[in-house]
C-alpha cells in the first residue's frame, strides 16, 4: 500500500506542476531568463514545438499528451521524438533571433519588424522582440500572408515586460479587418491598403492613447 500512497502523490504533483506552468505559459507570466534561454525550462520548451501552424503535428501532440499523463518531465525529455522537436524549436529560435535584429526598428516605444521580403515569414520564439528591445513597450509585425501574396497581416502585441503601452489592440485593429484583445491582436488586408493603413496603425500606437 506505502508504494501506491506515494505513488499517487507523485502523480499529483507533477499534474499541479504541469498546470501551473501551462497557466503561467498562457498568460505570458515569464522572465527574462526564461524567454532568453527556453531550452533552460523544460516546459517552455515543450510549448514551443506545439503550434497551429504546424497541423501536421498532430501525432505529436498526441503523443506528447500521453507522455505527460504518464512520465515526469524529464522523462518526456528524453523521448527521442520530444527530444526532436526540441531540438528543432531551438535552432528555428537561433534564427529567428538573427531575423528579429535585422528587420526590427524602433520608432520611439514602438518596435516596427517587416518581415514582408521574407516569403515565407520566419517564425519563432514570439515573446523574444521584448527582450531584444526592452525599451519598446509594443511589437508591430508585419509580413505577407504565405498562402496569398495579394494580402498583408499585421499583428500587434504588448510588451510582456515593459507594460506601458495603453492601446486596445483588439479595438484598434478592428477598424483594420481585424481583431484580436486588448494586449494582442491581428488583422489581413489587401497588399493595396498597406500604405494606408500601417501608418495609422503606427500613429496610434505612436500617441499611446488609453482610449484605444
Amino acid at each position: 500500500m506505502p508504494p501506491i500512497a506515494c505513488c499517487g502523490s507523485i502523480i499529483i504533483f507533477q499534474i499541479t506542476e504541469l498546470v501551473q506552468s501551462a497557466d503561467k505559459i498562457d498568460s505570458a507570466d515569464l522572465t527574462q531568463e526564461e524567454v532568453l534561454y527556453p531550452e533552460r525550462h523544460s516546459y517552455i520548451l515543450i510549448s514551443m514545438t506545439v503550434s497551429s501552424q504546424k497541423k501536421n503535428d498532430e501525432p505529436y501532440w498526441n503523443l506528447l499528451v500521453d507522455l505527460l499523463r504518464k512520465k515526469s518531465i524529464h522523462e518526456v525529455m528524453e523521448h527521442p521524438v520530444v527530444k526532436i522537436h526540441c531540438e528543432a524549436a531551438i535552432d528555428e529560435n537561433s534564427r529567428y533571433r538573427t531575423y528579429l535584429k535585422d528587420h526590427t526598428r524602433c520608432i520611439k516605444h514602438v518596435a516596427v519588424t517587416d518581415f514582408r521580403i521574407l516569403n515565407p515569414p520566419p517564425v519563432g520564439n514570439r515573446f523574444l522582440v521584448y527582450s531584444l528591445f526592452p525599451e519598446c513597450s509594443v511589437q508591430v509585425k508585419i509580413s505577407m500572408d504565405p498562402n496569398d501574396t495579394e494580402m498583408v497581416v499585421v499583428s500587434v502585441g504588448h510588451s510582456i515586460f515593459n507594460r506601458t503601452c495603453h492601446v486596445n489592440v483588439g479595438q484598434l485593429l478592428t477598424a483594420y479587418e481585424g481583431g484580436g484583445h486588448k494586449a494582442a491582436g491581428a488583422c489581413r488586408f489587401h497588399v493595396s491598403k498597406a500604405d494606408q493603413y500601417i501608418p495609422q496603425i503606427m500613429d496610434v500606437l505612436k500617441r499611446n492613447e488609453s482610449g484605444l
